[in-house]
């Protein structure tokens, strides 16, 4: 077998391995960059596109190679998050709440990556397995001041990627990737008003809140990303890319209650109070379900690019200087719906049980994105830089703590080294989001009650948040 015959055998064994080992991890979803010579640039990249990642960023990049090139990485990312509560100050005095102030406690996690791709003078074809560029898992105290919005999430979301690329001319090329996209995983809970009786008034302290639980995946979604590169002169590329469709995510499995009063949860563990089968049309004799779905939507973006490049008497890299603005379409996702697909058995009465939505009502976000790759010494070392600024996609009404989009800037620094055929870069990014407030005249969260209606509400999501992201990244490019 030929040498090239044997390299691309050994390359799709390496691709199939990782599809089973490696899982894609995401959470909180997308917001930072796969790939650590990416990050090293802030994202500023659709137009260098000269990455196997590219298969993300613009697939058209794919032909700005030659040959093979495997990539295999993974971002370390950590966030800082905090919510100080406002209006609770009776609550922490009687001792209901230890503290108007709650803390993530959510560890770092890791989010691998693989791609590899194959160029030949006038297409290319390429492959990947990497979830979506994401920060942070959520942990909060169940018995903290932020329960009502959120207690804990941890989604696990991931893209299979098939990539193909043209040469339209000496100058143009384009590019498809077509994504099988799973949420193998959808957990999370929060504390809701499981009371059935209609009031006018809330009580954040009756024994009937409740705990609301989902464990739910979609297995089966589909999206796309086009992407464009132009070449017009040798210090000057240019690309444009989109996702142009949303990803609808319809997960199902389990939704379950759970009451923190110990005397509540006694009627529940004794059957006297229960879940069961929404299909069901007496009181007695019901099976008992905790089936429910979660809908939710991801949005479409577009990415531009403008890369300007200096080169040596040879055509080599000296330098470069990229600038790209990115439109995400997030007013797409007015809100997370979970539906119980059951009803609720209670003194010989059967209640149904609405939808529980938890509004967002996003705005579209866009963020400038700089970024550089800097020779330091020729064929083996190079530094990457990049600096960003993203506004948010949260409003002030629905702002909660699953997903802090707020003003973003952020910096980052990177080193790769070359080991022919080897090149192994290391990255990091931190981003800061100046303090958040969100007045109480502002705020129009409240405790979720799917039950029965409930007159005066109470407003959960008035304070400060406070937070920030870093993340470490580790790539090794295998050129052949």
């Amino acid at each position: 077998m030929a040498e090239g015959h044997v390299m691309a055998a050994r390359t799709l064994w390496i691709l199939l391995s990782c599809f089973v080992s490696l899982p894609a991890f995401g959470a909180g979803f997308e917001y930072n960059e796969n790939g650590a010579n990416i990050l090293g640039r802030s994202g500023a990249f659709t137009a260098k596109a000269d990455h196997p990642m590219t298969i993300h960023n613009n697939p058209a990049g794919l032909l700005n190679w030659s040959g093979h090139r495997l990539y295999l990485g993974a971002n370390l990312n950590s966030v800082s998050l905090s919510f100080e509560r406002f209006g609770i100050d009776d609550l922490v005095a009687d001792g209901t709440y230890p503290s108007a102030t709650a803390e993530n406690e959510g560890p770092p996690f890791v989010a691998p990556s693989v791609a590899w791709g194959y160029a030949a003078e006038n297409w290319a074809v390429g492959f990947g397995i990497y979830g979506p560029g994401a920060m942070g898992l959520r942990s909060f105290a169940p018995d903290g001041p932020q329960r009502f919005l959120l207690i804990d999430e941890d989604f696990l979301l991931g893209y299979a990627s098939l990539t193909g690329a043209l040469r339209l001319g000496d100058k143009l090329s384009f590019g498809v990737a077509l994504q099988f996209v799973t949420m193998p995983s959808a957990k999370m809970s929060l504390t809701i008003d499981a009371k059935t009786a209609k009031g006018k008034e809330q009580d954040e302290t009756d024994a009937w809140m409740a705990t609301a639980e989902t464990d739910m995946s979609d297995w089966v979604g589909a999206s796309a990303i086009l992407g464009l590169h132009y070449r017009p002169t040798s210090w000057l590329e240019v690309g444009l890319s989109s996702r142009p469709m949303p990803i609808d995510v319809r997960a199902t499995g389990e939704l379950g209650l759970s009451f923190p009063n110990p005397d509540t949860q006694k009627l529940l563990d004794k059957g006297s109070l229960a879940t069961v089968d929404g299909a069901c049309d007496q009181a007695d004799g019901c099976p008992p379900s905790t089936a429910g779905r979660l809908e939710l939507s991801l949005p479409p973006w577009i990415r531009f690019g403008i890369r300007y490049v200096d080169r040596d008497d040879a055509g080599d890299e000296i330098f470069d200087v990229e600038l790209d603005v990115f439109y995400e379409f997030w007013s797409e996702l007015e809100r997370y719906r979970i539906i119980p697909e059951y009803q609720i058995s209670f003194l010989g009465q059967l209640l149904s049980v609405d939808p529980i939505d938890i509004p967002k009502k996003y705005q579209d976000a866009w963020s400038i994105r700089l970024g550089s790759d800097v020779r330091l010494v020729p064929e083996l070392l190079k530094m990457h830089l990049g600096i960003h600024y993203e506004s948010p996609a949260a409003q002030k009404a629905t702002t909660n703590l699953d997903f802090t989009s707020f003003h973003r800037i952020g910096t980052s620094l990177g080193f790769t080294a070359r080991f022919d055929p080897v090149e192994i870069t290391l990255a990091y990014q931190f981003v800061h989001q100046p303090d958040w407030t969100v007045s109480e005249d502002e705020a129009e969260m409240t405790i979720i009650r799917p039950t029965s209606n409930v007159e005066t509400p109470v407003v959960i999501n008035a304070g400060t948040y406070r937070s920030y992201y870093q993340t470490l990244s580790l790539g090794v490019v295998t050129v052949f």
